[in-house]
C-alpha cells in the first residue's frame, strides 16, 4: 500500500495470474518490505510461482514534491504469457476509509485525477482500466471504463498492464504537495534516484553518528534519524497552521527531545519557532489549553537544555512568560483532586471522567523547567514562584505512587480483588507512574520507591511489550517508555525490549504503537507512532551515554559484545547539555581504551564509565577517580585517554 499524506486513497499492486487476483495482504509470508538505512530508498519484495514483483520508492522535488516508485515486474511462468499487473486505486488508507469521490484516467496525459487533481503520472499507458464503486459493486475486471463517480466516497480503479516475456519496468508519479496537481513531465529516473540517494546519504552523516559492533544497533540508530527527519516537517505543518491538540503537542515534545539529541538544532529550532507563533492564550482557557501549554513549555526547555543558546531564550521569552502565567492560572484545571463532572484527563486511550497522574507529573515538569529558564534569564522572582509549585505537585505525585504501589502489594496477599485496584481495569495508569523519571524527572520521588514501583510494572505486566487488557492490544509506546526508565535505574529488561523492536520492525525500521496480540500487526494507526519512534532512539541514546546536571554516564548497561577484542565504537557530535561529546572506544586482547577527543563546551563535574566485566584502571595524570564500585568508575577531568587492563 502507497498512500501520500493527508490523503484519502491508496495504491496498491494486484497480480492477474493463472486465472486467479493474487493481493499481497492475503499472503504476507511471500511479501518483504525494506528501509535502506543509508540512502532511505523503500523496496517491497513479492514473489511466488508465478511472478516475481519488486518496488522501489524514492522521491524528487519538480513543481511540487513527489515520490517515485519504480515497479518491475515478471512472469515465471513458462512462456510468460496470461499474466498481467493491475496497479489499483483504493478509496481507503491505514488511517481513513471513504472520501474517494471520482476517478478519471486520462490517457492522453498518462494520469489520475483523483477528486478533481492530477495526483498520479504513469510512464505507460495501460492495456485496460477497470473501475468501481460503492453502488455498482468492487472491481470485476469485466467492463473497461476509464472514469468513475460515486457519492459515497467509494470510487476504485485498477490500471492493468501485460506482463511480457522480457517483463514490465513502469515507473508511477505521485502528487505530495496538497492541493498540486501533477505534470506530465520526462524526467531521468536515474539521476533523480542517484540525487536523492546522495542527499540522504548526506543527512544521514549530519549530527550524532554512531559506529559500533552491533549491526542491529547501528542500523536502528540511523533509520531512525530519518524517521525523525520524515515526521518534522508534517508536525510543523501543523503547528503552523494553528491545529493545537494534545496528541499534536504530544507528539511535538517527544520529536523535540530526539531531534536535539540527534543533533538536528535547526529543525528543531524550526520547530519551536512556528509553535512560538501560533500558540495562543484564550481569554478562559480550557484543559487541553493547559495540556498544550505545558507541552509547549518542557519542548521550549528541553531545546534550551540541549543548544545553551540563551540569545534564542531571549528572543521568544515574552511568549514563553505569557503561557506560564496562564498555565499557572489554570493549573487547577488539571490537578483538582475531587471528583466533578469537570475531571478528565489526556490519555489517548483513557476515556474515562478522571484525572491522571501523567498529566499532574506533566504539569509539574513544566514548571519546574520554566522555573529552570527564569533561573537562567535571572528572573529569580519567577524562579521561586514557580519552583514552589513544583513542590506541591511533588507532594501529590508521590502520594499517587504510593497509592499504587500499595493496591498492587495488597492485590498480591490477597487483601484486595484485582478487578477493583487497577490491575485489569486501568493497566495504563501505573504504567504512567514510570514517567516520573523519564522523561518529566520529578524531584520529590525517592530512588527507593521508584525501583519499586518499576518492579511492581514488571511484576504485573511479566513480559514485553505491555499487554492493555483494557485496549487489547500491545502498547509500544508505554513500553519504549517504560525500558528507557529499567535503563535509568539499572534494572532488566532493556536487551528484551530491543530486542522485541528489531523483531517488530524487521527491515522497514519502523514501528507501530498499537499491536495486536496475535498477528503482530498494526491494529490502529494512532497518532503515538510517531512518539514511539523518538522513544525508542531516546533509549538507544541513551543506552551510549546519559546527561544529568552532575554527570556525564557512558554505557549505563553495557553490552558485552560492543567490547570483544578488535571491536570499536565511534560516538560523534553526540548532543548534551555538557555540548557536543566526541569519543572512540578501543577492546583489545588485554585493555579498553576510551579516547576523549574534542573538549565539550562545559566539563562535566562527574564522567561515569560502566564497563561489561570488572577491570583494573591505568591512573593518568589528566584526570582523578574519585570511585570505583563494581564494574563502574567515577572520574574527574576531561582526558585524553583512560585504559583498563583485564585482571
Amino acid at each position: 500500500m502507497i498512500s501520500p499524506v493527508d490523503s484519502c486513497w491508496s495504491i496498491e499492486l494486484w497480480v492477474l495470474a493463472n486465472g486467479k487476483l493474487h493481493r499481497p495482504q492475503l499472503n504476507m509470508n511471500s511479501v518483504y518490505q525494506e528501509r535502506n538505512d543509508h540512502d532511505y530508498l523503500i523496496t517491497t519484495n513479492w514473489e511466488n510461482s508465478h511472478f516475481k514483483l519488486s518496488s522501489e520508492v524514492y522521491g524528487t522535488r519538480t513543481s511540487l514534491d513527489e515520490a517515485i516508485v519504480d515497479i518491475k515486474c515478471v512472469s515465471t511462468k513458462r512462456g510468460g504469457s496470461g499474466t498481467s499487473l493491475a496497479i489499483a486505486i483504493r478509496p481507503y488508507n491505514m488511517e481513513f476509509i471513504g472520501g474517494l469521490n471520482a476517478i478519471d484516467y486520462r490517457e492522453s496525459g498518462k494520469t489520475v485525477r483523483i477528486n478533481k487533481k492530477d495526483s498520479v503520472y504513469f510512464s505507460k499507458n495501460p492495456r485496460e482500466v477497470f473501475t468501481g464503486s460503492g453502488i455498482q459493486g468492487d472491481l470485476k475486471f469485466l467492463k473497461r471504463q476509464d472514469k468513475i463517480s460515486c457519492a459515497y466516497g467509494m470510487s476504485t480503479m485498477a490500471l492493468v498492464y501485460p506482463i511480457k516475456k522480457e517483463g514490465l519496468d513502469i515507473k508511477l508519479r505521485l502528487s505530495l504537495t496538497k492541493g498540486k496537481t501533477i505534470d506530465a513531465l520526462k524526467l531521468n529516473y536515474n539521476n533523480i534516484r542517484k540525487d536523492f540517494t546522495d542527499y540522504c546519504s548526506l543527512v544521514r552523516r549530519k549530527g550524532f553518528n554512531v559506529s559500533i559492533a552491533d549491526d542491529a544497533y547501528g542500523r536502528w540508530f540511523h533509520a531512525l534519524k530519518l524517521n525523525a527527519l520524515n515526521t518534522v516537517n508534517s508536525v510543523i505543518h501543523l503547528l503552523k497552521h494553528g491545529v493545537s491538540k494534545p496528541e499534536i503537542s504530544r507528539n511535538a515534545f517527544y520529536l523535540v527531545k530526539a531531534l536535539g539529541r540527534m543533533g538536528y538544532v535547526s529543525e528543531t529550532r524550526s520547530l519551536i519557532e512556528n509553535w512560538c507563533s501560533t500558540i495562543t492564550v484564550p481569554e478562559h482557557p480550557a484543559f487541553s489549553d493547559g495540556i498544550n501549554f505545558s507541552y509547549f513549555i518542557a519542548s521550549f526547555a528541553d531545546h534550551f537544555t540541549i543548544t545553551r543558546d540563551t540569545e534564542f531564550l531571549q528572543a521568544n521569552f515574552d511568549k514563553l512568560r505569557i503561557v506560564s502565567s496562564a498555565l499557572l492560572k489554570h493549573s487547577n484545571l488539571i490537578t483538582h483532586i475531587k471528583k466533578t463532572k469537570q475531571q478528565r484527563n489526556s490519555l489517548p486511550t483513557d476515556y474515562t471522567a478522571t484525572n491522571s497522574i501523567h498529566d499532574i507529573m506533566l504539569l509539574d515538569h513544566s514548571f519546574s523547567q520554566y522555573s529552570y529558564l527564569c533561573r537562567t534569564i535571572g528572573l529569580f522572582g519567577d524562579e521561586i514562584l514557580f519552583n514552589r509549585e513544583c513542590h506541591k505537585l511533588d507532594e501529590i505525585v508521590a502520594i499517587k505512587i504510593q497509592e499504587m504501589i500499595k493496591a498492587v502489594e495488597e492485590i498480591e496477599e490477597g487483601l484486595a480483588e484485582p478487578e477493583t485496584e487497577g490491575r485489569h481495569i486501568y493497566d495504563e495508569n501505573i504504567v504512567y507512574g514510570t514517567f516520573c523519571l523519564f522523561p518529566y524527572h520529578i524531584e520529590g520521588i525517592k530512588t527507593r520507591e521508584y525501583r519499586k514501583l518499576l518492579e511492581v510494572v514488571q511484576m504485573i505486566f511479566g513480559k514485553y511489550p505491555l499487554f492493555m487488557r483494557s485496549g487489547g492490544y500491545w502498547d509500544m509506546f508505554l513500553t519504549a517508555i517504560l525500558a528507557n526508565n529499567l535503563l535509568l535505574n539499572n534494572l532488566p529488561g532493556v536487551r528484551d525490549v530491543f530486542e522485541l523492536v528489531q523483531n517488530l520492525g524487521g527491515g522497514t525500521y519502523s514501528i507501530f504503537d498499537r499491536i495486536h496480540p496475535v498477528t503482530l500487526k498494526c491494529m490502529e494507526c494512532s497518532s503515538d507512532i510517531h512518539s514511539v519512534n523518538s522513544a525508542i532512539f531516546l533509549l538507544m541514546r541513551n543506552m551510549l551515554l546519559i546527561d544529568t546536571p552532575s554527570r556525564l554516564e557512558l554505557f549505563p548497561m553495557p553490552r558485552e559484545e560492543w567490547f570483544r577484542p578488535g571491536s570499536e565504537i565511534v560516538i560523534e557530535n553526540a548532543p548534551t547539555r555538557f555540548g557536543n561529546i566526541n569519543l572512540k572506544i578501543v577492546s583489545t586482547q588485554n585493555e579498553i581504551q576510551i579516547f576523549f577527543n574534542d573538549l565539550p563546551k562545559y566539563i562535566p563535574p562527574d564522567i561515569m564509565i560502566n564497563l561489561p566485566s570488572k577491570m583494573i584502571l591505568h591512573e593518568g595524570d589528566d584526570f582523578v577517580l574519585k570511585k570505583e564500585e563494581g564494574n563502574a568508575f567515577i572520574i574527574n577531568g576531561w582526558p585524553y585517554v583512560v585504559r583498563f587492563g583485564k585482571i
